[in-house]
């Protein structure tokens, strides 16, 4: 697989320093050695060979520090843990890097623990190194000559394992994180499970050769024998740790759990700890490499720029038809793609709710079911092509959505895609959560803007992503936006999140001084069903009364277009305001089709063959006009 430039830099500075932690520890070594032989205390310095490695480094030329100070380790027995952190942005390929850094140590056996903070993480990353065909897996293959074990926490290894095999076990963040207790407490159990790494149970003389060994391995109570747990497995073999996404493991707000969670990670004894982060802690991550949301737009990782669009005042449905006007534009140039090179992208739509529970569609809130019927009934969306992933109903299981056989293209979620899920088709993001849109979009924004194969398309509509709002100012979602651009470590990115928002204004009326502060009585329509008054219903006692087939299209020239405007900005990520510029036109979809302006009357018309019906005459009577086609279209309204 070819590197981008940026991935070759930044593994070009970590085997830099790689080479340089070897030669600073052999001199840490010797030194160690000839002081001890004369009887003298050995300073801390000599012992912290990781930080005389790393500072030599950052003097050298190439290589700048931008964290401060270097942050010093050391294990449950003295020992200093090197460790240093990639700076890279959503979509920069943090696990790449990760799989290319364990190649270039030239371990061929031995224990890599892989961390991951989040179930969606874990799955992907699972999955890809499963895959003897993925890059990563490959890249494993060839540090071990073909001899790659794939472990899970519960799984059984030996000692021959870890001799004979590169082993990578894979572990969720709360399974090594001390504060998220269960899971972390049974890796200290004395399970019996790992045999081959310990002595017998009843060899005292084994476990004091152990000792001396390993004098900080857990005992049983009362200073027992050493416990045959996971944790002492841990210790013993010193595995290289990769933390994925450690700005989750470092980024609880009291900075005495990230403290914690930093001395669970160092009493594993680990050689080496490999953080890859979008945003590192400065106070406890080493930062080797930094990349910048610039270099990702050159080497066309990212779709830039974001555009921005919010509908205030309008209902969820005016937004999400918008949407799906959008995604509809997209598809179309989609398929232009495939037809002339090949390419294959289905873009997809994800929409954020307030609700998904089964028990929590109260009509008040947009919930889930509500988004997937107005989909599927109104706007004419297949069913297939809908699917909702929250923690109750999980229906992206199993799909691979980069397949040509998949025919999905709106996914439904309220927080199950905050973090950790990607997929380069996701072009647009929808807010219809009216409550924490704001907080949300900073969030979210980072899932939609991986670009398909690594390489722009030449295609306007589908270089760049689409977030758009529901009843949220346009300047708070852009703000909200940078925010997620920052938050997803996409800094040094100038003009590249562009506001929108509609004409829609609220007017408060305020009651004249002889009204203010009285009751008002608004009148009750009441229908006469033979002798007694009913409050009048729509469906039951005006419907029935229509004759529809009565009822014709409308005068072409009453259709004329009333268009609607948008109002646009450019927005730096610095702290320049923004720049707003003279209102454009919405985009209006040019394809003309029945079916979906009787869908449109659904509402108003209930029987669909009428509907249907008025359509098709008020066409015919436009195209009896001089006007051109596109005329027509703009006249949908």
């Amino acid at each position: 697989m070819e590197l981008k430039e940026y991935q070759s830099v930044a593994l070009d500075t970590f085997v830099r320093w790689w080479n340089g932690l070897a030669e600073a520890r052999a001199q840490s070594e010797t030194a160690i050695a000839a002081l001890q032989n004369v009887g003298t205390d050995i300073p801390d310095d000599i012992r912290n060979y990781p930080k005389t490695a790393y500072q030599k480094l950052v003097q050298s030329s190439g290589f700048t520090a931008t964290t401060g100070e270097y942050v010093s380790r050391t294990d449950d027995a003295g020992r200093p843990i090197p460790h240093i952190c990639f700076k890279v942005p959503t979509g920069g390929g943090k696990t790449l890097l990760a799989a290319a850094a364990l190649q270039r140590l030239n371990r061929q056996t031995g224990l890599t623990l892989w961390i991951m903070p989040t179930r969606a993480i874990y799955e992907q990353t699972n999955r890809a190194l499963r895959n003897r065909e993925h890059p990563y897996r490959q890249m494993l293959e060839m540090a071990s000559g073909g001899r790659v074990k794939l472990l899970e926490k519960d799984d059984l290894f030996t000692a021959a394992d870890v001799a004979n095999y590169l082993c990578v076990m894979l572990l969720m963040l709360p399974a090594a994180n001390r504060q998220k207790g269960r899971d972390f407490l049974r890796m200290f159990r004395d399970s019996g499970r790992y045999p081959t790494l310990f002595p017998d149970n009843d060899d005292a003389h084994g476990d004091t050769r152990l000792l001396q060994n390993y004098p900080d391995l857990d005992r049983a109570s009362g200073g027992g024998p050493v416990k045959h747990s996971l944790f002492n497995v841990f210790k013993m073999l010193r595995p290289v740790v990769v933390l994925d996404e450690a700005h989750k493991a470092y980024g609880a707000k009291d900075p005495e759990a990230n403290e914690e969670f930093a001395r669970s990670i160092n009493r594993l004894d680990p050689s080496l700890v490999i953080e890859l982060s979008a945003t590192p802690n400065s106070g406890i991550s080493n930062l080797l490499v930094d990349i910048t949301g610039v270099e990702l737009k050159k080497e066309e990782m990212i779709k830039l720029p974001v555009q921005v669009t919010s509908f205030t005042n309008a209902d969820w449905h005016y937004t999400l038809s918008q949407a799906h006007d959008e995604l509809e534009k997209q598809d179309t140039e989609a398929q232009s793609l495939q037809m002339s090179e090949g390419r294959y992208i289905r873009p997809i739509a994800v929409v954020r709710v307030e609700r998904t529970g089964n028990d929590q569609r109260d009509g008040e809130r947009v919930h889930a079911e509500d988004v997937r019927e107005y989909l599927t009934q109104n706007l004419g969306v297949p069913a297939n092509a809908v699917a909702v992933k929250s923690s109750e109903k999980d229906e992206l299981a199993g799909i691979d959505l980069l397949s040509e056989f998949s025919s999905l293209r709106w996914i439904i979620t309220k927080a199950a895609l905050m973090e950790g899920w990607d997929c380069p088709f996701a072009y647009l993001l929808v807010m219809l959560d009216n409550t924490s849109a704001q907080r949300a979009i900073t969030q979210l924004v980072g899932r939609v803007m991986r670009q398909p194969y690594a390489r722009r398309t030449g295609r306007e509509a589908l270089d760049q992503c689409y977030v758009y709002c529901w009843n949220t100012n346009v300047g708070q979602a852009v703000s909200q936006v940078k925010n997620g651009l920052e938050r997803e470590g996409l800094s040094g990115l100038n003009d590249e999140v562009r506001g929108s928002g509609s004409d829609l204004r609220r007017v408060t009326v305020e009651r004249r001084e002889p009204f203010r502060g009285k009751a008002i009585f608004l009148p009750l329509v009441l229908h006469k069903d033979g002798d007694d008054w009913r409050e009048l219903d729509y469906q039951q006692h005006i419907l029935p009364g229509i004759d529809w087939a009565t009822i014709d299209a409308p005068d072409p020239q009453s259709s004329l277009p009333d268009h609607a405007r948008m109002q646009s900005a450019s927005v730096d990520l610095g702290n320049a305001l923004p720049v707003f510029h003279t209102d454009r036109e919405l985009f209006v979809d040019k394809t003309l089709r029945i079916s979906y302006f009787a869908r449109r009357l659904s509402d108003i018309v209930p029987n669909t063959w009428q509907s249907a019906r008025i359509v098709q005459q008020l066409v015919k009577n436009l195209q009896a006009s001089d006007d051109s086609e596109d005329d027509f279209y703009d006249r949908r309204s």
